[in-house]
């Protein structure tokens, strides 16, 4: 069943890059939907939800992940000879940079990319294109250099840090099925190659684990704090840019000052509140509540990532379906609420 949800998410980043390209209008309901409006406002909101839900799931079926393990597999089968638990040991340094350093690089792609959609990537097909085949073939080359994940997944995927912090406590969990190895007894039971401690496959970080990283101040523990601490303000940043304000008319330089400038803003705000909160309630050793207000701030950036996702998900899916427009409010709210139903069963069940 994963295998074929795999293949399914391969084949429909491929048709997307495909239909991108000339970004014709899909005729399929009453109204016509241009295919970098669904890749947008359709296909990407449902990410969250499975990173919040089940992010197993999706470190199973995540199209740039098959891409990454495929150029692992390609340069195991070039030297057969190899174990398939030791390969590339002729760059150990860059695997120990990327596992030390690579949430950060993570972070810093992350924070660069999404404002570069309200400039670029949001209306300029050909431009989103380039940008999904860069990444494909970087998550490739990786995987030729570095073992399984380790050089993009769980060190330098933008959505990593998402991943970090969505995952503080899974409603469901799974098993990691892409980059298994066979064991070496030739059983058929599959087994874990061990590339990296940073994998979000091995295991869902345990609170106590958590707070070991918080309170012995390791990289970690500092890394996933400041991205949470930025997180809604990030989120609602784009809410503000991408819904408020109109860019058409500003010149190029222009609107990238500004809108980075917004971005910065906000996420400095966000993290003054939550330096702000934890010094007013965490006192100190009492690593209980600094897991607490983590998981308040990844719920409010879930919460307002949905309040500004639902109106152009319905919309663009209801012009698809050719459903008619006057339940379109309606739905809206289910789908909004629902959301929120969800992000509250997840935080009732971390805290």
């Amino acid at each position: 069943m994963v295998s074929l949800l795999r293949i399914t998410a391969v084949v429909v980043l491929g048709a997307f890059i495909w239909l991108l390209i000339d970004n014709q209008p899909l005729r399929l309901g009453l109204e016509d939907t241009t295919p970098l409006a669904v890749f947008w406002k359709v296909i990407v909101p449902v990410v969250p939800m499975i990173l919040l839900v089940v992010p197993t799931l999706w470190r199973n079926i995540c199209p740039l992940a098959f891409f990454n393990v495929l150029g692992h597999r390609l340069h195991y089968k070039m030297k057969r000879h190899a174990s398939p638990y030791r390969l590339h040991v002729s760059r150990p340094s860059l695997q120990l940079w990327l596992a030390k350093h690579g949430l950060y690089c993570a972070m810093f792609a992350l924070f660069a990319l999404v404002p570069a959609r309200l400039l670029l990537f949001n209306s300029n097909n050909r431009s989103l294109v380039i940008l999904l085949v860069v990444i494909a073939g970087t998550a490739f080359v990786l995987g030729l250099l570095l073992p399984f994940k380790s050089g993009w997944c769980s060190s330098i995927c933008p959505v990593y840090p998402v991943e970090n912090a969505y995952g503080m406590s899974s409603l469901l969990y799974g098993n990691n099925t892409l980059c298994q190895v066979g064991a070496t007894d030739g059983a058929r039971q599959l087994q874990c190659g061990g590339c990296t401690r940073q994998c979000l496959d091995l295991k869902v970080l345990s609170a106590s684990k958590k707070q070991g990283d918080a309170k012995n101040n390791s990289p970690s523990g500092l890394a996933v704090s400041s991205f949470i601490s930025v997180f809604p303000g990030f989120v609602f940043a784009y809410l503000v840019l991408s819904e408020l304000i109109d860019f058409h008319a500003y010149p190029v330089l222009l609107k990238a000052f500004f809108i980075y400038g917004v971005f910065a803003l906000c996420m400095a705000l966000s993290c003054c509140l939550y330096v702000l909160i934890r010094k007013s309630l965490c006192c100190q050793g009492n690593w209980l509540r600094v897991r607490r207000v983590n998981l308040v701030f990844v719920y409010a950036a879930f919460s307002v990532y949905y309040f500004m996702a639902s109106p152009g998900a319905i919309k663009t899916t209801w012009a698809l379906l050719g459903a008619p427009s006057s339940l379109c409010l309606t739905a809206t709210f289910l789908l909004f609420a629902s959301a929120v139903s969800v992000g509250w069963l997840w935080l009732r069940r971390a805290w």
